[in-house]
């Protein structure tokens, strides 16, 4: 059977060579790296985002996925996105973790993104992002 992170892994690869500027190339974490806290919680927040309705559809999961394809992810990375995608974090604690000005912004920049605004699950998910 076909290891569904690495499937993912060469999708985003393949993603990131098609999308990315040719001439500033985004820095690869390593194995030893990682997402950093905050940006970790930027992408719980987004997955949370996508599951606002009670569920992850494909959709939903591929505006994820545009948002996050610039970034250059470790197998590391992408299988805590997978891992994500399977059981969602609760946007309250995601929030109360989130103490950078900064992260908070891109996160209100990355929903605002992919919010649809004719699906009032994810307009009131916005409003308690850019409320908080």
């Amino acid at each position: 059977m076909l290891d569904i992170f690495k499937a993912l892994s060469f999708m985003m690869q393949d993603f990131r060579r098609e999308t990315k500027p040719q001439a500033k190339v985004p820095r690869r974490f390593s194995e030893t790296e990682k997402l950093d806290d905050d940006n970790k919680l930027i992408v719980r927040a987004m997955i949370a985002f996508a599951a606002a309705d009670g569920r992850v559809d494909l959709s939903e999961r591929d505006r994820v996925l545009v948002q996050l394809g610039t970034l250059c992810l470790s197998d590391r990375d992408t299988r805590f996105i997978m891992q994500e995608f399977q059981a969602p974090a609760d946007l309250d604690e995601i929030l109360a973790n989130l103490h950078l000005v900064e992260s908070r912004n891109t996160l209100v920049k990355r929903i605002r993104a992919m919010t649809d605004p004719s699906n009032p699950d994810e307009v009131a998910f916005l409003s308690r992002v850019e409320g908080g």
